[in-house]
């Protein structure tokens, strides 16, 4: 069983980007050398006015939380974790791949509780050393987990022929138009204290974009508040970036048990960039 270090609340915003910025990690060769980690904070709390500022930003309905909200304390303390000395992966230059959700019980606006993160379930592949962060929410009535995926990539070996594109469901039938500012990347990250330089006017350029792309989260929360915002469970994978500004066509298609197949594509359908599940609250 891995060691559990305990933290009593998540870091300030500052001090945790500084963490970020200076962890520069070291030469991995494949899924070995990623250590499990696992770390507790003894207390988080779901802000109300945090929760309610959300809801504003993304045109969430009254009531039950977002369950995308839950990912704004998630990331944080993902990022605590992955700044330990003995993490190798350099935290600049992450690709987030996937978020999937759970929601057990009832998770509500102002509620506390423990944040348990841990990595895991690593495992080399032709674009690089894939891996993932378990975080977990835990209040008196529920709990939410979150299971991140991201990607480190590896330098390829000379002569290694291309990866192979990965195949998607094709997306369902268009639900509506989702409109991306130039800013919306600043927007988010003032929302969220995600300030990873990719999404921000100018310092993209610092990694080689040419225009800053939207945040993953910033797009699934866009879909699941189309829907309504309350969902026990959300599986959102990200593909092609969104350059900024953008318009973007999301489309949806239900099952007949209730769960909703969600894509985000570009207008003319030739990017795909979100594809996912969402299971609303009342499926009916």
């Amino acid at each position: 069983m891995m060691p559990m270090h305990e933290r009593d609340a998540l870091p300030s915003l500052p001090r945790l980007l500084a963490s970020a910025l200076l962890h520069r990690g070291r030469r991995v060769e494949g899924s070995a050398d990623l250590p499990n980690l696992a770390l507790r904070i003894r207390r988080v709390v779901l802000e109300r006015q945090a929760v309610e500022r959300y809801r504003r930003h993304f045109g969430f309905d009254d009531g039950e939380l977002p369950l995308t909200f839950a990912y704004l304390p998630a990331q944080r303390a993902q990022i605590q974790l992955m700044a330990d000395r003995r993490f190798p992966l350099p935290l600049l230059g992450l690709i987030h791949r996937s978020n999937r959700f759970r929601l057990d019980g009832r998770i509500e606006p102002g509620d506390a509780g423990s944040m348990e993160v841990s990595t895991g379930g690593a495992g080399s592949m032709a674009k690089g050393l894939e891996f993932d962060v378990v975080s977990r929410f835990v209040a008196a009535n529920g709990q939410v987990e979150i299971v991140s995926r991201y990607l480190h990539r590896l330098p390829s070996p000379p002569g290694a022929p291309a990866p192979q594109t990965e195949p998607v469901a094709p997306p369902g039938p268009p639900q509506g138009l989702l409109n991306f500012a130039a800013d919306a990347g600043r927007r988010y990250a003032g929302l969220s204290g995600d300030w990873n330089p990719i999404h921000l006017p100018t310092f993209h350029r610092l990694l080689g974009f040419p225009r800053p792309i939207a945040h993953g989260m910033d797009t699934a929360a866009r879909v699941l508040a189309a829907h309504g915002g309350a969902a026990t469970a959300l599986d959102v994978a990200f593909h092609k970036p969104i350059r900024l500004p953008a318009t973007v066509e999301h489309t949806a298609a239900r099952r007949d048990d209730g769960t909703v197949d969600i894509a985000v594509q570009s207008q003319g359908g030739e990017h795909l960039h979100l594809t996912g599940t969402l299971t609303p609250s009342d499926p009916s």
